[in-house]
């Protein structure tokens, strides 16, 4: 692993960072280097690099599921951005958030970051900008089950793609909307992924920077064609998938594509291949406890006993389906619980931090009211004692004016130094040395406590 030890080094990588890319590499290797250009950017106190680094963090977090870590790194950083009016930086992280709400099951919080960052998009008017949070919009309403707004919000992003020339951006937006219609409307989403593979084609061929979307692209073409049972083709574009996503050491999709073989292979009752894939993905997923794979699993086996006529393990395979679906959704209502108690738990954070801000903010404005009430009264007598020792005194009287002039003095600089408390608690007291004689300063105690004594 090649470390990042030099700012130069930290800036090539966030400032070219495809997040979308990094979910295919080595996510340990991925956190340290995130770790280094975060250390290197604050040794070097470079703002819009760290929140762009800490951004990315928020997102490895997410991907990680450690929702709870991601959203409070997320929230302290949109703040930071915001004070900094880095815009780029507060859409990137705000795009962010909105995934993480997303999976929070909190939509309508996500939606609200949906609405800030088109303002800030059609405000700059950035074409690529928006573009992009109306492809988010896009997987937004997907979420939500509005099916039609979803296919607009595509479609507004495709033309944004299109007049910016970004062939990247077009084939992700097809491939999305394959991924998204391919069980309400099959053929329009055959249509958007056969016109995002003639772009592949045309203008990425042997492109390995598109090796992760192409992959999904055949894995969507093979979940289109095993629903319409077109087996041929989809056996074929399933294989493509498995080869391509086992290179890329992505797990759960080439799982996903070894069910969809299975379920191929049962249609045309070629039993020896399915139960092998079968095999193999059962043999993962309960090493991982991966529920969800094992739910269509189970479902496959139990289809596959039943046509061997063997009902008993039909039977056995079915009671196992219902009983991981039951868990699955137990897990989810957990899940759910944990959510809601993730998102009151920095919400509540949040509204501790305003808090001791605002009392700090109290506290700050009262000492210095406070101060002042007492300096305007202070700095009359002081100016008293000095036009009194221009009067005619005798040696007594003048020694008390003195005296009078120099506590009025001492009075004023403890008033000064309480002021100092909210610069020490800011961190942004500066002490200056100074060099003092030290027989002035013996005489001063001398001449404040001597009456007392």
């Amino acid at each position: 692993m090649h470390l990042i030890n030099s700012i130069t080094q930290a800036k090539d990588f966030i400032f070219n960072y495809n997040w979308y890319e990094s979910r295919s590499r080595n996510q340990e290797e991925e956190l340290v280097h995130l770790e280094a250009c975060e250390y290197i950017a604050l040794q070097h106190n470079e703002k819009r690099l760290l929140y762009r680094t800490r951004a990315y963090i928020t997102n490895y977090y997410t991907q990680a599921n450690n929702l709870y870590y991601a959203l409070k790194i997320g929230i302290e950083n949109y703040e930071d951005c915001q004070k900094e009016n880095f815009t780029d930086e507060i859409l990137i992280m705000l795009s962010f958030l909105i995934s993480i709400h997303q999976q929070l099951g909190n939509h309508s919080q996500a939606e609200k970051y949906i609405s800030i960052c088109k303002d800030y998009a059609y405000e700059l008017k950035d074409i690529k900008k928006l573009c992009n949070i109306h492809i988010v919009s896009a997987n937004q309403y997907n979420r939500t089950g509005d099916v039609e707004k979803a296919k607009q919000e595509n479609e507004k992003a495709l033309s944004f793609a299109i007049e910016l020339g970004d062939d990247y951006s077009i084939i992700t937006i097809y491939n999305n909307m394959g991924s998204q219609l391919y069980s309400s409307d099959p053929e329009a989403a055959l249509s958007a992924l056969n016109k995002g593979m003639d772009i592949i084609n045309q203008k990425f061929k042997d492109d390995s920077k598109v090796n992760y979307i192409l992959a999904h692209y055949y894995l969507n073409f093979a979940s289109i064609y095993d629903n319409q049972q077109k087996t041929t083709d989809a056996i074929h574009y399933a294989q493509l998938a498995k080869e391509l996503l086992t290179t890329l050491h992505v797990a759960d999709s080439v799982m996903d594509a070894e069910l969809i073989l299975a379920s191929s292979y049962l249609h045309i009752k070629d039993y020896e291949r399915s139960i092998q894939c079968l095999k193999n993905v059962t043999d993962i997923a309960e090493a991982e406890s991966s529920n969800t794979i094992l739910l269509k699993c189970y479902s496959l086996y139990h289809t596959y006993y039943e046509q061997l006529e063997d009902y008993k393990n039909a039977h056995n395979y079915l009671k196992k389906y219902l009983e991981i679906k039951d868990l699955i959704f137990n897990q989810e209502s957990e899940k759910t619980i944990r959510n809601l108690q993730t998102s009151h738990e920095v919400k509540t954070i949040k509204l501790q931090k305003e808090n001791a801000e605002h009392l700090a903010q109290i506290k700050h404005d009262f000492l210095a009211n406070m101060s002042h009430e007492i300096r305007t009264p202070l700095n009359s007598i002081i100016a008293i004692c000095y036009l009194l020792q221009q009067d005619a005194l005798t040696s007594k009287q003048l020694a008390y004016i003195q005296r009078l002039e120099r506590n009025g003095e001492i009075l004023l600089g403890i008033i000064n130094d309480i002021l100092d408390i909210s610069k020490i608690e800011a961190d942004k007291l500066v002490l200056n040395i100074e060099s003092e004689l030290l027989q002035p300063v013996i005489q001063n105690v001398h001449n404040i406590l001597s009456i007392q004594a």
